[in-house]
């Protein structure tokens, strides 16, 4: 799973655009590379906290890329009312 990608798709359908998103795409390349994540003030802080852990672009600090993988997403405290065991379930 690529935690990075999980992280655009949160923030796509919690604000309407990806992140970083231009309609040049020099602009949009240079934009996924370098500009800074802006997140509205909006946010509660465990959604800040989650996408920002998503969305580090260093690969090796990513939430969710250490050792525990995913189990370090699921603790996540944007998570805390999801009943994993039941949506394993469905």
């Amino acid at each position: 799973v690529d935690w990075y990608l999980f992280g655009i798709l949160i923030y796509e359908m919690l604000l309407g655009d990806p992140p970083f998103y231009s309609k040049n795409e020099v602009e949009l390349i240079n934009n996924i590379m370098s500009a800074p994540l802006k997140l509205p003030s909006t946010l509660a802080k465990t959604t800040k906290s989650l996408l920002t852990g998503l969305l580090e672009r260093n690969p090796s600090t990513r939430i969710g890329s250490g050792p525990r993988g995913a189990e370090e997403i699921k603790e996540h405290a944007f998570f805390a009312e999801i009943d994993w065991n039941c949506v394993q379930k469905k």
